[in-house]
Formats: C-alpha cells, sequence, structure tokens
C-alpha cells in the first residue's frame, strides 16, 4: 500500500491464503493506493482510509 507520494507503507503477501485482507486501523486518515500484483498482471487500486 502506498500513500499519495509514492511512498510504500506497507507490505502484505497473500500468497496460499483464500482470504485477502489490509488491516489500515494504524493508518493515518489519508488516501492510499494499493498494488495487487498476480503472476499476469497488476493493477492499483485507490481508497481512502477512515477512521
Amino acid at each position: 500500500m502506498y500513500n499519495f507520494r509514492g511512498r510504500k507503507v506497507s507490505e502484505v503477501d497473500f500468497r496460499n491464503k483464500t482470504n485477502c485482507q489490509i488491516d489500515i486501523s494504524q493508518v493515518t486518515l489519508a488516501i492510499y493506493f494499493v498494488a495487487i500484483i498476480t503472476e499476469n498482471d497488476t493493477c492499483y487500486k485507490r481508497g481512502n482510509s477512515v477512521t
């Protein structure tokens, strides 16, 4: 997960897992981008932390 300035703030390895969740309870209220990287593609999603 990256903040709006492009700094990596979190990294989670979901290999061999059936449930994929990212805990954002400790991040500052802001806009974040999540990079989802698979064997075939990379997808970026934007999200807001709401705490």
